[in-house]
């Protein structure tokens, strides 16, 4: 299997288990594991573990004991995992002997699985550090990440008035000293070996090296940055601004990058902070769409679409600041709430017909129309979010060889790579329609299967048949939606539009 090919395949397990998790589903990650192996086994595990986590309202001791005992090949690096998210409760685990060998090639260091053995040791030096002794003091600059190796470490934060915090130990596979790296800031904490530490440092210029040759530890770097920037309680990174935007915690991710609910400290207004994931840096296409989705957002000006206020980079890669909408996604009121009324049904449809019509008109396609990219918020408005994927298109359309978006939701000539124009947007919107009314989604297959659909023998499905009572007249204003041919999707969206109007 071919390394971009692993990779597509790893994605699209992780965004699986992901749904099953926020559809109230307990996925096992053995299942999801059996077809992989070596490395690709290695970081796959480690994704699907960093996932399950983040679902946890709660890591306890006995959790990481459960997955030592389900995964003992992956012992360390369940450890390293369970750490980020409940340091003092595994305090003994991570200090126990069994786990505090040295760490070996391919096992317990999460770089390890991502970059050769023979190739990190080539761009790292090994350090050794006595019980007492500093690896590092907070405010001075951060020219490197330290992975340990044996040993363990206390890291404190002194406030103003000279007093010493704990945050917390860390010990073999965890990585630190990565934040004042990433941000070139003064570093934020201090941290001392408790017993004999041996460490690999690696400067700022071989780790991002690194991460130019091998992707996957961009993938680890954004994952990384995450979970530090998403702990609470007493944390070196709790508050943290960015360009002039305080850090609250982490609300979502795609698989573009992860977005968090911050602070705008110059206009005193709550935003989105939408971060590239490390992983598409160095992709010169990708790094285009997120600039790009940045550029139309900003130009699309309207009550039902999420507004963008700014772009700036940080964490070695580039963040949106976008309008913050408090609510609940589609995708979130269908699964707790369905079936939904018919007047709510109407209304939010409305709203999304009133947003791709307004991005219409300015040959804008959204391409990736689905319910985890409408917000419904507190106030009963709806919000289109997320541009990534969407293009700037004429009346005849475009050709483009590349397949992008959810399957399940994409129109005919879409899910082909063929020539396509804002009509796709209209069959997105029937499937969503669909699926509101109906409780479940017009289709159900794998993406793989779906890929695969022949539309020639596929008819549109009986819209009474959602659910009964539906009004006539919805029903027949959907009808065109689902054509199989654009040319046949002759929406009225300005009349489908004004229902988000009552």
């Amino acid at each position: 299997m071919t390394p971009s090919k692993a990779r597509h395949d790893s994605d699209h397990i992780c965004s699986a288990f992901h749904k099953l998790l926020v559809a109230g589903r307990t996925p096992e990650i053995e299942e999801h594991l059996h077809s992989v192996t070596g490395l690709d086994r290695t970081r796959l595990f480690s994704r699907l573990l960093e996932i399950e986590l983040r679902a946890k309202t709660l890591v306890q001791e006995t959790d990481a004991i459960a997955y030592i005992e389900r995964f003992p090949e992956f012992a360390a690096l369940v450890v390293a995992a369970c750490h980020t998210y409940a340091p003092t409760a595994i305090a003994d685990i991570a200090s126990s002997p069994t786990i505090c060998e040295p760490v070996g090639p391919d096992q317990d260091c999460p770089l390890f699985p991502v970059v050769p053995q023979d190739i990190l040791h080539r761009h790292s030096t090994e350090e050794f550090f006595a019980a007492g002794e500093f690896l590092m003091r907070q405010n001075e600059v951060g020219d490197s990440l330290m992975v340990v190796q044996q040993g363990t470490v206390e890291i404190t934060v002194s406030g103003q008035s000279g007093e010493t915090h704990l945050i917390g130990r860390a010990g073999p596979g965890d990585i630190i000293g990565e934040m004042a790296l990433l941000t070139s800031e003064p570093r934020t904490a201090s941290v001392c070996a408790i017993d004999r530490v041996q460490i690999l440092r690696i400067s700022a210029a071989s780790f991002y090296q690194l991460v130019e040759q091998y992707t996957d530890l961009g993938a680890f770097l954004t994952q990384l940055v995450a979970s530090r920037l998403e702990k609470g309680g007493c944390d070196s990174l709790t508050e943290k601004v960015l360009n002039g935007y305080r850090i609250r915690r982490q609300i979502g991710q795609g698989s573009m990058g992860i977005v968090y609910e911050a602070d705008d400290l110059t206009t005193n207004r709550r935003v989105a902070l939408k971060m590239m994931n490390h992983r598409l840096v160095y992709s010169r296409d990708a790094r285009a769409r997120f600039q790009q989705e940045a550029d139309l957002i900003q130009s699309l000006d309207h009550p039902n679409i999420v507004r963008s206020y700014n772009r700036f980079d940080a964490f070695h890669t580039c963040f949106i600041a976008m309008e913050y909408c408090k609510g609940r996604t589609l995708r979130d009121l269908i699964i707790s709430e369905s079936p939904l009324s018919e007047d709510l049904c109407r209304k939010i449809i409305g709203g999304v017909a009133a947003a791709i019509r307004f991005a219409h008109s300015s040959n804008i396609a959204h391409l990736d129309l689905k319910p985890s990219n409408v917000m419904v918020t507190e106030n009963g408005n709806t919000k289109l979010m997320d541009f990534g994927l969407a293009q700037m298109v004429n009346e005849t359309g475009q050709p483009d060889d590349t397949i992008s978006g959810t399957v399940r939701y994409m129109a005919p000539e879409q899910r082909l790579g063929a020539v396509r124009d804002c009509r796709a947007d209209y069959f997105a919107l029937g499937c969503i329609a669909w699926e509101m009314f109906s409780g479940g989604p017009l289709f159900c297959d794998s993406a793989g299967r779906e890929l695969a659909r022949d539309f020639s023998k596929w008819n549109p499905p009986n819209w009474s048949h959602a659910r009964v009572g539906v009004d006539c007249d919805i029903c027949a204003a959907l009808v065109p939606s689902l054509a199989v041919e654009p040319a046949d999707r002759n929406l009225d969206i300005d009349q489908i539009a004004l229902w988000s109007s009552g």
